[in-house]
């Protein structure tokens, strides 16, 4: 359960000021690296500008699948791309490999099985062999970067969970069905923000249907969820919540270019470091997977 997973004990962190914190420390490190001074190095809002871009172009890879991938596995592509720049810089690990490699690896953790082969039939014919060579080199470098907590909890199932919850015991909620739609595109809002690295699953998900009904949520809250002060702490985090998806990064695209001829110029200092994984047909951390999972339940 969450309560009692890596998600939750290693990758909540109090407030927005703690994730740049995170960030900074990233940048500093980059430069002990490199032996240098960081006059030229990306700020943290650059940082956040190009991060923004590739989320972008994540989310149309990930729409590139047919059938459409489960909400889980985009959840987790996206938790995993947020979480590694915590731990390292873009200028260290380039965003437009990086966005592949996560989304790569949360179908093998949520257990959408695709083969590399049939995986890289998304991209170009021209870019496909590179492709491969970028997924089997970063991806044991991936899971390091992510401590190798893989379990990543879904707000999707938590909201199910809360309409069931509704047509149960609350009353006056016959239509709740037909907040589905605005719910669920609440819950694709989220992964362009850092809502993710700060709110449990089930806050997420009240604050989706919170998007669908202000005044559902906050009756089904404080009269049935949680009545008293432990409900009204509740409510205050869900309307944050919405405060910080609304508040958007813009990403103007001749501002990105900037940013991506300044990050092409620096040096990475671990370039040749990464060894590729070979190919096969049974892939060799699946049981790391298996393994961390029983951890987390």
């Amino acid at each position: 359960m969450f309560h009692g997973s890596t998600h939750r004990k290693h990758w909540i962190l109090p407030n927005l000021n703690e994730v740049d914190k995170n960030r900074l420390k990233c940048i500093e490190n980059y430069g002990e690296k490199l032996s240098k001074p960081g006059s030229d190095f990306l700020s943290i809002m650059e940082h956040k500008v190009i991060c923004k871009h590739y989320e972008k172009i994540l989310f149309n890879l990930c729409m590139q699948f047919q059938p459409s991938l489960p909400y889980s596995v985009l959840f987790t592509t996206f938790v995993y791309f947020k979480r590694i720049y915590l731990k390292t810089s873009v200028m260290e690990h380039r965003p437009r490999d990086m966005i592949s490699v996560c989304l790569y690896m949360a179908c093998k953790v949520e257990e959408y099985n695709i083969s590399v082969d049939k995986f890289i039939m998304i991209y170009p014919e021209a870019d496909r062999s590179r492709m491969t060579d970028i997924i089997l080199k970063n991806e044991m470098g991936l899971m390091k970067l992510l401590n190798y907590h893989l379990i990543v909890h879904s707000p999707k199932r938590a909201l199910e969970g809360f309409f069931i919850d509704i047509k149960t015991r609350f009353q006056n909620a016959e239509n709740v069905d037909e907040f589905r739609e605005i719910s669920n595109q609440f819950l694709n809002a989220i992964l362009f923000c850092d809502v993710v690295l700060l709110y449990a699953p089930s806050q997420i998900a009240l604050a989706a249907l919170y998007a669908a009904s202000k005044e559902l949520v906050r009756n089904y809250i404080l009269h049935t969820l949680a009545p008293g002060e432990q409900g009204r702490s509740l409510f205050a985090k869900v309307e944050d919540i919405i405060k910080l998806v609304n508040n958007k990064i813009v990403c103007d695209i001749e501002h990105v270019g900037l940013i991506e001829d300044k990050l092409k110029k620096l040096p990475n200092p671990n370039s040749g470091k990464t060894k590729k994984r070979k190919m096969s047909t049974e892939d060799g951390d699946d049981e790391d997977m298996k393994r961390q999972k029983s951890s987390d339940s």
